[in-house]
């Protein structure tokens, strides 16, 4: 990776884990200040539950350029899969930031929103188990960062088929009537809500010393 690249691909890496540490942030205030609020006023306007469901555009956009650098390294020694997996990767991404964006400008309701957009999350988590694989296989990735990688994209891949198990947009009301469901699902949601930002961060921290030490030699050359 050449330095310019480097710079780039941190920079949008440290942005994913900082938005993806806020979204969890600004969920966790919406369920614990604003929920019981809902059912009475679903029409108003709930700041921690809007702020959320911003940070996740905000969280997609920079991942797209992860996607896209990642496929720029990998794709020497597997051209088609790097392919395929960042054309799935973007896809995925992309129908989270307009599910989102349909979301916050009222065009969609929660109700409609929140099925598509847990399936884009499950493909972007597709895109995350094939691209740490092809790190970890081609050893272009530290092997703790692509198995973390591996092992959140799995978490994510599984929620659309938990999703659709608790009966899809009433998810959450039935929920609380199955306890290994209730308990599967927190792995699922810490899993991705924790894991995803440390990777990102994870992957951020490579790049940038990466970079530096591009920046050493370039001196001791000179």
């Amino acid at each position: 990776m050449n330095n310019q690249l480097a710079r780039y691909a941190s920079g949008a890496a440290y942005m994913v884990g900082v938005m993806s540490i806020l979204s969890f942030v600004f969920l966790m205030l919406f369920f614990s200040l604003e929920a019981p609020q809902v059912a009475s006023n679903p029409d108003g306007f709930h700041l921690w539950g809007f702020l959320s469901d911003i940070a996740g555009p905000l969280t997609m956009l920079p991942l797209i350029i992860i996607m896209l650098v990642l496929h720029q390294i990998e794709r020497a020694r597997a051209p088609r899969p790097s392919q395929v997996a960042t054309v799935i990767g973007v896809i995925g991404a992309l129908a989270v930031t307009i599910l989102q964006i349909l979301l916050v400008i009222r065009v969609l309701s929660f109700e409609q929103e929140v099925g598509p957009v847990v399936v884009a999350m499950g493909i972007v988590g597709v895109w995350l188990i094939t691209a740490n694989y092809l790190g970890l296989a081609q050893r272009i990735l530290p092997s703790k960062l692509a198995w973390l990688g591996i092992l959140v994209g799995m978490v994510q891949a599984a929620y659309p088929v938990l999703f659709q198990m608790l009966g899809g947009a009433n998810f959450y009301n039935n929920l609380g009537s199955n306890v290994f469901l209730m308990i599967l699902t927190s792995v699922i949601f810490l899993g991705s809500y924790i894991g995803f930002p440390i990777w990102a961060i994870g992957l951020a921290r490579f790049w940038s010393n990466q970079r530096k030490t591009a920046d050493v030699k370039v001196v001791y050359a000179h």
